[in-house]
């Protein structure tokens, strides 16, 4: 008897148990209470860890609807398709379970949710208490179950009713596919002709686009001193531009000149010279006329002689671009030394080959200029000095018979022999 109550108390206990692990009971009925407490402690959270298992589920629970959202979101053109019962209960449970109580299990409709259920059910039991984080795990694996039933991807359908492997291009295709390959052939044949046979178009020629001015009427003349004549001191060089267009300054603006002097070949003068509107000023003129002055020093005409002017000026052509013309006169002016500086001697008496009578007295007579002293040789053997020439004559006494010669010679002031005289007469015999 004894024995049939403790197996009777025994089959009481493991059916408890039982039930408590299938999720029918929320406790054990038993005498040993610390067992009990045990048993509850050991298999209900903590409340620090539902408050987490709440937190992480709730995290999870928002980062799965927005991913549900950017899913249906990624694919606006998927066409929904039917869905089964089971699929249908399912969305629907997931949405519910959320605002369900902690101690209520979530209603499985298929064989192997039911299967999942009861061993969750054996694992842990369903009190007021149950965590949150096996809640949100249900939640997400019943929503990725449900996502991907819920659309399918739309079928091409070939609406053409010709098979795909026998289409058959349409003349339209055909004629711009040819139209491509013609123009692309043609194409390449036109590069590599040019390229070895490139086109050379002769372009005009750049002094073509020009028209020079006429300038055949320009002048140049040199105006003072007259060719030829003779130049007493310093003297004034004068040259004159004559009939040059206006109408070339009025088009073309400033015409640079350049002047250039020479005397016997060499440059005394090189300058330059601008002809602008203001020397045309507002009167109505068709050339323009210019004379220009170069006072010349007396040192440059110091030398008796010859001397040679000439005058160049050059000026570009207007109109043109590289056309340089330059005009050239040339005069001659002579220089004569003053006649008061020029020392002058003339004997006048004896004449050349004069016969004296025996008495041997023989007078010499001369007329000088601008001579400082005199200088008789008598046959090349006595000298006669003489300062003062003014009286114009040499007294020779007793001169021997026959052939004698006299040599006079004249010096400037500078000391330097000017000019010599030479005569020969002859003194006759007393028999």
């Amino acid at each position: 008897m004894p024995h049939r109550q403790s197996e009777a108390c025994a089959q009481e206990e493991s059916n408890e148990v039982l039930q408590f692990l299938l999720g029918k009971t929320n406790s054990i009925k038993s005498d040993d209470t610390s067992s009990v407490a045990s048993t509850s402690s050991s298999l209900s959270p903590s409340l620090a860890e539902s408050d987490e298992a709440f937190r992480y589920g709730a995290i999870e629970d928002h980062f799965t609807k927005d991913r549900k959202g950017w899913m249906l979101q990624d694919m606006p053109e998927l066409d929904p398709v039917s869905e089964d019962e089971n699929v249908s209960s399912l969305i629907m449970e997931s949405d519910d379970i959320p605002t369900r109580k902690a101690n209520q299990a979530p209603p499985m409709k298929s064989s192997r949710h039911t299967k999942a259920g009861a061993d969750q059910s054996q694992s842990q039991p369903e009190d007021e208490d149950a965590s949150p984080r096996e809640t949100s795990k249900q939640l997400k694996k019943t929503k990725k179950s449900s996502v991907p039933t819920a659309y399918k991807s739309p079928r091409k359908t070939n609406t053409s009713g010709i098979p795909k492997s026998s289409r058959v291009a349409t003349p339209t295709e055909l004629f711009v596919v040819a139209a491509v390959l013609f123009g692309l052939v043609w194409y390449c044949l036109a590069i590599m002709y040019r390229f070895f046979y490139p086109i050379h178009l002769a372009l005009p020629d750049h002094e073509g686009l020009y028209t020079p001015w006429d300038l055949s009427n320009v002048s140049l003349q040199i105006t003072s001193p007259r060719d030829g004549s003779e130049a007493l001191g310093s003297i004034s060089l004068e040259w004159e531009i004559s009939f040059f267009p206006a109408e070339a300054i009025r088009t073309y603006g400033p015409e640079p000149f350049q002047y250039r002097l020479f005397h016997n070949d060499r440059r005394l003068l090189s300058e330059m010279d601008f002809w602008l509107l203001e020397d045309i000023g507002d009167k109505p003129v068709d050339y323009l006329n210019k004379t220009l002055r170069h006072r010349l020093a007396q040192s440059k005409l110091e030398e008796p002689g010859t001397h040679e002017f000439r005058v160049e000026v050059t000026f570009p052509v207007p109109g043109s671009i590289d056309e340089i013309r330059t005009l050239k006169d040339t005069i001659t002016v002579i220089k004569r030394p003053p006649i008061s500086s020029v020392p002058t001697l003339e004997v006048t008496s004896p004449l050349d080959g004069a016969t004296f009578p025996p008495n041997g007295n023989v007078l010499v007579e001369y007329n000088v200029k601008n001579v400082h002293h005199l200088l008789l040789k008598l046959d090349r053997k006595y000298t006669i000095e003489k300062h003062h020439i003014n009286d114009g004559n040499i007294f020779l006494r007793k001169l021997g018979a026959g052939e004698h010669t006299i040599e006079l010679q004249a010096f400037d002031t500078d000391n330097v022999l000017a000019l010599t005289r030479t005569l020969h007469f002859h003194v006759a015999s007393s028999s």
